[in-house]
């Protein structure tokens, strides 16, 4: 009886091995120094595909932000060939949009070993084909509270498929990115606050000084200000700036 021979269709993808070494302490440290240093978010986000990267030759890797729609990925940091980074950048995320466009729909990893044969990337087959593309394996970057920022992604030239530590690294990286994310949208919504705030008191007609916990004054409203030139017009009594404002101020607001 011949020895039957196992149909190549039927063969598992093969699994990719184990990388050299775990994310390093120190590796993880330096990404979250460019974060507290206030580094630009798209610096940081390469600095930790390119972190990632070094875990496994030929592997590439890129990170999109989801859109304040909830419905647009757009890259924050890549490291793949041009025309497939602009025939794939402002994708609309559903079920079947790609690795990452279906990670970002359905808030879990997607992993797809052969591009050309996963229905997922039937529309996007010939941009990942002509940018020698083969697996694409997606993870969605979370909030604290659950909401979907982006997504993590890692490509490979050949069909292949996450072995254990390859789906721990990805998560890894998830969640490193995540938090990069939230601190800089954390401080860039801070800064718009504060914006905001210097506006809402600089159209109040009272005079308004905000003063810090130590008393040090940092800002006074244009009122208050304009009154201050013209105070300085008629008297050379430095008491409104020490902080003993002048009966003929008026009423002044101090917020602490």
């Amino acid at each position: 009886m011949a020895n039957a021979k196992a149909s190549p269709n039927l063969q598992a993808p093969p699994t990719s091995p184990s990388p050299a070494q775990t994310l390093s302490s120190e590796a993880v440290l330096d990404a979250l120094k460019m974060i507290l240093l206030d580094a630009p978010l798209n610096e940081v986000l390469t600095s930790v595909t390119r972190l990632i990267e070094t875990h496994s030759e030929g592997m590439l890797c890129s990170i999109f932000l989801l859109d304040e729609d909830g419905l647009h990925l757009r890259y924050g940091a890549a490291n793949l060939p041009e025309a497939f980074q602009a025939a794939t950048d402002g994708v609309c995320i559903g079920p079947n949009v790609g690795s990452c466009g279906a990670a970002a729909y359905l808030r879990q990893s997607v992993f797809v070993s052969d591009i050309l044969s996963d229905p997922k990337w039937v529309k996007f087959k010939d941009s990942a084909v002509a940018a020698g593309l083969r697996a694409a394996w997606s993870s969605p970057i979370l909030s604290h509270d659950g909401k979907v920022l982006g997504t993590f992604s890692m490509y490979y030239r050949e069909v292949l498929h996450p072995g254990t530590d390859e789906i721990q690294l990805i998560d890894y990286a998830s969640r490193i990115a995540g938090i990069a994310i939230e601190s800089k949208r954390a401080e860039e919504k801070l800064r718009q606050d504060e914006r905001e705030l210097r506006q809402l008191i600089n159209f109040l007609p009272q005079h308004v000084l905000v003063l810090d916990r130590e008393g040090s004054l940092l800002q006074a409203n244009q009122s208050s200000l304009n009154l201050v030139s013209l105070y300085s017009r008629f008297t050379t009594d430095t008491g409104f700036l020490a902080g003993r404002p002048s009966k003929s101020f008026g009423k002044t607001c101090v917020l602490c």
